[in-house]
């Protein structure tokens, strides 16, 4: 899993789809400000049209979670399947579903979003910001994203939108791995050997197994390793 790393710039991640929101046309790019809060990108969405800080989680295939007390003051409509989803412990979660008639980010309005009732497990209780209120990448279908941690911003780039350069988008270019379908996975040269890694937001840290680090005769001090070579792409990072 790669997490944030302190002043690293990750560049556009591809369009990512599969998601309930229908959005507003938009044809140029949108900057947002984003605050890091214990490592985790926040943004801030008018949700009912109150501003509700929400978690970005590159990790998570749900578009959209917020707690019962965000719940308690926006308007909703019911939606009759609920969602079941399961922690890194091995913990499965069960809550209702809903309908957000209008999620607006810097402008672009995403309407029809259907989102869950945010939860954790109590053996795995996740951090404060993220029981704030989370967007799942599929949330951001239809469009490439830049986040520029050391700038503190997230740029939404249309899928029609050529000049992608110009709007942020360059850098090393890290293809994902084929066969996660499209999901932001790549491999990484490391010491431990090639790792198949996770991109994920909701990540505060990067992660390894400790079993692949044990096997490969990595040593651990305080439950962290160091690789003198982290290659993603053609670079060496």
């Amino acid at each position: 899993m790669i997490g944030r790393a302190r002043n690293v710039f990750l560049g556009c991640l591809a369009s990512l789809a599969g998601t309930d929101a229908a959005k507003a046309d938009a044809t140029a790019p949108v900057t947002v400000p984003m605050t890091i809060v214990d490592n985790l990108p926040v943004i801030t969405a008018r949700i009912d049209g109150q501003a509700v800080p929400v978690m970005f989680d590159l990790g998570s295939d749900a578009a959209l979670a917020l707690p019962e007390d965000v719940l308690a003051r926006i308007g909703t409509q019911p939606v009759t399947e609920t969602r079941r989803w399961s922690d890194v412990k091995g913990n499965i979660s069960e809550a209702a579903m809903f309908r957000v008639p209008r999620v607006e980010i810097g402008g672009v309005a995403f309407d029809g979003v259907v989102g869950h009732v945010q939860k954790s497990d109590p053996s795995y209780p996740a951090p404060a910001v993220f029981m704030q209120g989370m967007l799942g990448q599929p949330f951001f279908r239809g469009y490439k994203l830049v986040l520029d941690y050391a700038g503190e911003r997230i740029t939404l780039i249309p899928d029609a939108f050529v000049d992608r350069e110009k709007a942020g988008c360059w850098g090393t270019l890290v293809p994902f791995v084929p066969e996660w379908d499209g999901a932001p996975v790549t491999r990484a040269i490391t010491d431990l050997g090639v790792l198949v890694m996770v991109w994920d937001t909701g990540a505060p840290v990067s992660a390894v197994r400790r079993s692949r680090a044990l096997s490969e005769g990595a040593s651990a001090t305080d439950n962290m390793h160091t690789s003198r070579r982290f290659v993603l792409g053609s670079e060496d990072f």
